[in-house]
């Protein structure tokens, strides 16, 4: 372990090589995960955990494997300071086989001579999914015995939550830098850029939109979102906002969405281009014009969220709407690399990303369980910048002003100010019903079932009640729109006439759950 001292490189780069040897020492047949945030240098901690490898053993085979060509090229690029390297990769042009090997799965996954190999090492991990007929599972079948280890700033995936344990291909997270105060630290430290997720005039609401594979539907969002007045309208504020950024990447729906974001910007004087799948344009000349300075502004759609290297981006403008704790992070990590003259990365976040999923470091995901789930996370916005926040920050990084209370970003509820339980989960709102609730020897109330999806909760409102409980409800009704003048059945029948929450947040951690709060 001494000898990974003897390189130059950051001290939580070498914690984390030290931490897969140390996890290997323990079980020798194990599986580790590294957890780094975009920028930090996953390649330099993959460097060293290679350098080890060779240095305990001369005969060692080392497969590095990933899904991405430009990821593969930069992995190639710096490996081969270790030693010389082989690549397969049929979109590289080359199928070697070598001690030292960087390869591309879809030429790989099939092949008879990974048996020879007795570390296989997987860049950006988060792409295996659990499915038994991926090339990853059939990789690792064909392998053999091996020692795995995997690398990647998210170490989640939708509907599955973390990709370690039971029925994932690693057994344990050993380093994870990219949540908390951990993250916080390397910001500090300067070793990845601060971000100002600033709060927006126009959000896209996302409230219908089916799911399909696990986030939104992507002909439902094209179809709702991709109107002139709603991109119009976006890229004007972008614009104002982002006077004095120097690289704009603008995160698009799909192909037709981002040709009209970029003919909507050219028309007003930022030259733009699109990147997708179908350009009719040289993707990748458009990136070296981008990456050299010569292209201020890409439009891209699902092809720059990971292996993409551009440190001076200094605002991520979100457009996509998605449900991918995943993707979130892949979209505003791209804004995290530092660079020369390069303060902080400006992020406009018109999807709700933030709101839905929070902070790119305070990412809970959420898991398919029954009778569980994680509750959503929360962000608070600053009322003089407009930038937005964990919950837990008292000052505004930004300009300063003192937090007096929480709320949720775009929150339209007072009683949203604050959820002191981090057990508090939102349930949107399908239907209402309201009964007179008759208590023996006691004052009735009104019985309100909130049914959410499958769910159902239960409130008492206690308009007749005196004291807190009949204070409460006076305040409820009033939120409702309503007035309670002491008949219970007609203050229903004008619940059912009036406005309702959209949605609540509820206690689920104990026997009875506990509406803490709405929102209308």
């Amino acid at each position: 372990m001494k000898k990974l001292m003897e390189y130059e490189d950051r001290a939580y780069q070498i914690d984390s090589a030290v931490a897969v040897f140390k996890y290997l020492q323990k079980h020798p047949k194990g599986h580790p995960l590294v957890a780094l945030p975009t920028g930090s240098g996953k390649t330099a901690v993959m460097n060293l955990i290679v350098k080890h490898i060779f240095q305990e053993n001369s005969l060692a085979q080392v497969l590095v494997v990933s899904h991405d060509s430009r990821i593969l090229e930069q992995n190639a690029r710096g490996l081969s300071n270790i030693r010389e390297v082989a690549i397969n990769s049929a979109s590289l042009g080359s199928r070697e086989f070598g001690p030292l090997t960087v390869a591309g799965i879809q030429s790989i996954y099939k092949d008879t001579l990974l048996t020879m190999f007795t570390h296989i090492i997987i860049d950006e991990a988060h792409t295996i999914p659990q499915d038994e007929n991926s090339m990853y599972r059939k990789m690792f079948s064909h392998a053999g015995e091996h020692i795995r280890i995997g690398l990647t700033a998210t170490p989640y995936r939708t509907g599955q939550g973390y990709i370690v344990g039971a029925d994932h291909m690693f057994d344990k997270i050993v380093i994870d830098l990219t949540f908390g105060a951990k993250f916080t630290k390397l910001v500090r430290d300067g070793y990845i850029c601060n971000l100002t997720i600033n709060n927006t005039q126009i959000k896209l609401d996302t409230e219908g939109l089916h799911s399909q594979a696990g986030d939104f539907n992507i002909k439902e969002m094209s179809t709702k979102f991709n109107r002139q007045a709603i991109t119009n309208s976006a890229l004007a504020e972008m614009v104002k906002k982002g006077e004095n950024r120097k690289k704009w990447l603008i995160f698009a729906i799909d192909i037709d969405h981002a040709e009209a974001i970029v003919d909507r910007l050219n028309e007003i004087g930022v030259f733009a281009m699109p990147v997708h799948s179908k350009n009719e344009f040289d993707n990748d000349n458009l990136i070296k014009m981008y990456q050299s300075g010569e292209l201020p502004c890409i439009v891209n759609v699902g092809m720059l969220t990971t292996g993409f290297d551009a440190p001076d981006i200094d605002l991520i403008g979100l457009l996509r709407p998605t449900q991918s704790a995943s993707l979130h992070v892949q979209m505003i990590g791209r804004g995290l690399r530092v660079a020369p003259d390069k303060k902080d990365c400006l992020v406009l976040d018109y999807a709700g990303n933030t709101e839905r999923l929070g902070p790119i470091n305070r990412i809970v995901p959420y898991t398919k369980q029954k009778g569980k789930a994680t509750g959503e996370p929360i962000t608070k916005t600053c009322e003089v910048c407009d930038t937005i926040v964990a919950p837990n920050v008292k000052i505004c990084p930004k300009c300063g002003t003192e937090f007096k209370f929480k709320q949720l970003i775009g929150a339209v509820s007072a009683e949203m100010e604050v959820i002191a339980d981090s057990n508090a989960r939102w349930f949107q709102i399908s239907s209402m019903d309201f009964n007179v609730h008759n208590k023996r020897g006691g004052v009735s109330s009104i019985k309100v079932t909130y049914q959410c999806g499958l769910r159902s909760f239960n409130e008492w409102i206690c308009a007749n009640h005196k004291g807190y409980a009949g204070a409460k409800a006076i305040i409820w009704l009033a939120k409702m729109g309503i007035s309670h003048e002491g008949d219970l059945l007609q203050t229903i029948d004008k619940l059912r006439e009036a406005k309702t929450p959209k949605r609540i947040s509820v206690k689920t951690d104990s026997k009875y759950p506990e509406i803490l709060s709405h929102e209308f």
